[in-house]
């Protein structure tokens, strides 16, 4: 463990030997340097770009933190990878599965994935009917979609419910023989049937119990 004070020029010494070894020609990305927080990615960013305008090297940098549009910042670099990516862990995380991993530009449709989780028939009906609970508890409708965490000792955690998945997660009702057009028939569906619940729950009432009622503090008003 190596520690130096605030100024000593750490920054420099790891991008200037980064910046030295990137090669200008070769169009992917060939160094990547994360931070545990936004501020302190943003401070790296600017480093680097000063360092290389100074330098005249013609390297594309990316800068990939959050407080920005996550789907938009990461599409921006899809077709151009960057060379030289200053980024923290979890957004960095996203552009990896998305465009790193072999699939091209092609998004969410080129992540791998295994359907069914290899979990066992026990937990896949736990899960089930855990997120049909939740389902029902947060009063959702149409598509959401809950990430679960699974331990080695078969721990399940639930960490997070998104109520609009991208592309409403049509891929994995594709495992379930369930196309997109039909997917999207089903939600217009479901949403026609809310609506008109919704219309039969309004009620409007007519009574005559306030009449004669004066507001306003004048003789014989009282409510």
């Amino acid at each position: 463990i190596v520690q130096a004070a605030t100024g000593s020029g750490k920054t420099h010494a790891y991008l200037l030997p980064l910046l030295n070894d990137i090669d200008p020609a070769d169009q992917c990305v060939q160094a990547i340097v994360t931070a545990p927080s936004r501020e302190l990615a943003d401070q790296l960013y600017q480093v680097a770009r000063q360092l290389r305008d100074a330098s005249g090297l013609a390297i594309s940098i990316a800068h990939l933190a959050g407080g920005s549009d996550r789907d938009r910042q990461i599409a921006k670099f899809a077709q151009n990878k960057p060379q030289l990516i200053v980024a923290t862990p979890g957004r960095l995380l996203d552009f990896a599965d998305k465009y790193l991993t072999g699939g091209g530009n092609k998004g969410m449709a080129s992540l791998k994935r295994i359907m069914p989780a290899p979990v066992g028939d026990e937990m896949i009906h736990r899960i089930e009917s855990l997120s049909a609970q939740i389902f029902r508890a947060l009063d959702c409708k149409g598509v959401v979609r809950i990430d679960y965490m699974l331990t080695k000792n078969d721990e399940l955690y639930i960490t997070e419910i998104n109520t609009i998945p991208g592309s409403m997660a049509f891929y994995l009702w594709q495992e379930s023989g369930v196309s997109y057009p039909q997917l999207i028939d089903k939600l217009v569906e479901y949403a026609e049937k809310a609506f008109a619940e919704k219309n039969e729950n309004n009620y409007a009432y007519t009574s005559d119990i306030l009449n004669g009622v004066v507001l306003g503090g004048k003789k014989g008003g009282k409510l």
